[in-house]
């Protein structure tokens, strides 16, 4: 029955179960790293479970021989849910967890970079003795950084300028969702969707975006700088 099922392991935080919603939104800060963000887990791939551990499960239910049973399918699948919070903050919790999953990062990434990055230097280096191929060899020079573009100085302090905007922006659609969720959710957030919310978080993004370039083409220059520099020699 389970073996379909989706199901998640919501993260042990240290966070008290008396906190209001607003706290635990204003308090995500440290899930940045991920060590917060909810995990999809396998049925067959558990080996244990706490002892202090609860389930919540949604889905079809069945009557069977004067029983009730959850009941899944391939079509509509149980939602499993292993957590070791309060009931009362169980649906903020789950909010929050689940936006800092990196969609754009997989088991696969790391290899890909590591493969681009040796053929690019292949390339600089097979063509760097050339002068017809001098651009050639700058844009591999260039492209090799790429991945860490944003992350080194001095463009450094407009990615972490624009990672802040992008939090803002992460807590004001919690926000949101929260403010969405339905009534027997007990969900005590005071705001109500508006216009003007949706203004403001496509604002915030922008501002990441904005700030996360700035930095990026920042450090394109002096990579050009740098390149050009090491071709002279």
């Amino acid at each position: 029955m389970l073996s379909g099922a989706r199901m998640y392991l919501l993260p042990v935080t240290e966070k008290s179960d008396k906190e209001s919603e607003e706290e635990l939104i204003n308090g995500i800060t440290g899930a940045e790293s991920g060590a917060n963000t909810i995990q999809r887990i396998k049925w067959n791939k558990i080996s244990s479970i706490s002892s202090d551990a609860k389930v919540f499960i949604a889905g079809m239910v069945q009557t069977v021989d004067g029983r009730q049973i959850f009941c899944g399918s391939r079509a509509h699948p149980l939602l499993v849910i292993f957590y070791e919070c309060s009931e009362h903050t169980l649906c903020t919790r789950v909010i929050c967890a689940g936006r800092y999953k990196n969609e754009y990062w997989n088991t696969i990434t790391p290899y890909s970079i590591i493969a681009g990055v040796f053929n690019l230097l292949y390339i600089a280096l097979y063509f760097r003795s050339r002068l017809a191929y001098r651009p050639t060899v700058i844009f591999a020079i260039i492209a090799v950084f790429t991945p860490i573009t944003a992350m080194i100085p001095p463009g450094l302090l407009f990615f972490i300028a624009g990672r802040r905007f992008w939090l803002h922006s992460t807590i004001q659609k919690i926000r949101l969702r929260l403010a969405n969720a339905p009534p027997l959710m007990n969900i005590t957030i005071s705001e109500a969707p508006s216009k003007n919310k949706y203004l403001k978080i496509l604002f915030l993004e922008a501002l990441s975006y904005f700030f996360t370039a700035c930095g990026i083409l920042l450090n394109i220059f002096f990579l050009l700088l740098i390149s050009q520099i090491v071709i002279i020699k």
